[in-house]
């Protein structure tokens, strides 16, 4: 069996391009760590912008969105790695936004599960674009919660 193969998207260009890769590849997995570091400006190695690097920033969660759309369209598969996915208000944003595959860490695993399936009626049930037109991430988080 041929092994699949696919890309990081990590930066906004690859997020916001995502279509030009899905001729090559059979699978996008988003980084979000990197990916809201590089689309907010602020590096999540200092500590004095942590404030800064919110992953339900609106712009971020447009880029993971058209992704996510992209690979639906075009049959490709797309998960998330990186800490927003280890998040609570993160999965369920991805989730609301179609995602079904998730890369967290195992000691987050029952803690993430749960609280999707205990929200899942109100996820499915959200808009996308009502997600995707908040303002700011606090109106995002008081959405899904």
């Amino acid at each position: 069996e041929i092994p699949k193969l696919g890309v990081m998207i990590e930066t906004p260009s690859a997020a916001i391009a995502a279509e030009t890769y899905t001729d090559d590849v059979d699978f996008f997995s988003i980084g979000t760590n990197d990916l809201i570091q590089y689309t907010l400006a602020a590096d999540r190695g200092l500590v004095t912008l942590s404030e800064y690097h919110d992953a339900l920033h609106p712009s971020v969660l447009q880029l993971i969105n058209n992704v996510i759309e992209v690979g639906v369209k075009c049959n490709v598969e797309v998960s998330v790695c990186g800490d927003m996915a280890s998040d609570i208000d993160g999965a369920k944003v991805l989730y609301a936004l179609g995602l079904r595959i998730f890369s967290l860490a195992p000691s987050q695993a029952p803690l993430i599960l749960n609280s999707i399936l205990i929200s899942q009626k109100k996820l499915r049930n959200l808009n996308k674009n009502e997600i995707l037109n908040q303002k700011n991430s606090q109106s995002v988080r008081n959405l899904i919660n």
